[in-house]
């Protein structure tokens, strides 16, 4: 299959290629031209450095995912969509518009224009919600709270509106793995520096997702014959609380637990007051989805535990 994949250069766009690669499958990784990159002498960043070695067969390298056109997508059969701002610092509305919303849209048209069969796109769980006391449903009335699941949701639908294309949605919870950043590096870094935490208490119930879960589901997107436009939730499986994340990290990491017992309470109030309400709720609440409609209409499930996901970051004498 000849796939071309948007934002191959970051952690998720390096595992993805690497796995497809692995599949025989012909990929062409984008990635954008900055300072230091690929089409530059002398410094490559570490991304583009990493996809060199995974070696794709091609890397297109633009300025800007609105730069892109038909004659660049020529003979490409399926078109993977993860280019987009995240939370970047210093980033205002109209950027996280600019790139995430009018972005891809301009990829949509180009990807019809060219003939290509299917357009696969990454989207969040922040598309639809920040906490939730249920686990989430696909047709779960969306309530983002901030400009990136705001133009996330957008960039969904007019996905689903573009009735010239096969288009797939994945809304999917953290993504872990290995290069992972953010708040899970964050935690990895905590966790590993030996601090005994007060997490034992946090039962609460949140989704995630292994990186090679994630991968395991595109291709298995990728080889389903016909695949009409729809909105899969992806994650792990089973919920796992707070607590029982950082149990599988000490057990990964092959340290000893150092966590510790505080009444939730106090927990709650310690963290309200350090990060803010907000803050806390999102990173101590509720927010799992639900995955029977993706079994259902895939027939897929995951095939690696968060155990075995994690213990591929920490192998044995790293």
């Amino acid at each position: 299959m000849r796939i071309l994949i948007t934002g191959a250069s970051g952690f998720i766009g390096q595992h993805l290629t690497r796995h497809l690669v692995s599949f025989d499958h012909q990929v062409t990784a984008l990635v954008r031209s900055v300072p230091g990159s690929l089409t530059n002498e002398g410094h490559p960043d570490m991304g583009i450095r990493n996809l060199r070695e995974i070696k794709p067969s091609n890397t297109l390298s633009l300025a800007d995912i609105s730069d892109i056109t038909a004659a660049h997508l020529k003979g490409i059969e399926m078109v993977i969509h993860l280019a987009g701002v995240t939370h970047k610092p210093g980033s205002d509305k109209s950027e996280y518009y600019r790139v995430n919303v009018e972005g891809t849209r301009h990829l949509l048209d180009s990807c019809v224009e060219a003939g290509v069969k299917r357009i696969i796109y990454l989207s969040s769980v922040k598309a639809i919600a920040e906490r939730s006391i249920l686990p989430l449903k696909t047709n779960v009335t969306p309530i983002p709270e901030d400009d990136y699941g705001k133009t996330k949701l957008a960039a969904e639908r007019l996905l689903v509106a573009s009735n010239e294309i096969e288009t797939v949605i994945l809304r999917v919870p953290l993504v872990y793995g290995k290069g992972a950043k953010g708040n899970f590096a964050s935690l990895v870094k905590l966790v590993g520096s030996g601090t005994p935490l007060p997490f034992v208490s946090v039962h609460n119930r949140r989704s995630y997702l292994g990186i090679q879960n994630l991968c395991d589901f595109f291709s298995h997107c990728i080889a389903m014959e016909s695949l009409p436009t729809h909105i899969f939730h992806v994650s792990d499986g089973p919920s796992v609380s707070l607590a029982g994340l950082v149990r599988c990290l000490y057990e990964a990491m092959g340290n000893p637990p150092r966590s510790f017992w505080v009444p939730e309470l106090v927990f709650d109030l310690l963290g309200s007051r350090l990060l803010g309400r907000t803050r806390a709720a999102k990173l101590f609440g509720d927010l799992e989805l639900d995955m029977l409609a993706t079994r259902r209409h895939t027939g897929w499930t995951p095939r690696y535990s968060m155990q075995q996901g994690l213990a591929e970051m920490f192998p044995p004498g790293s």
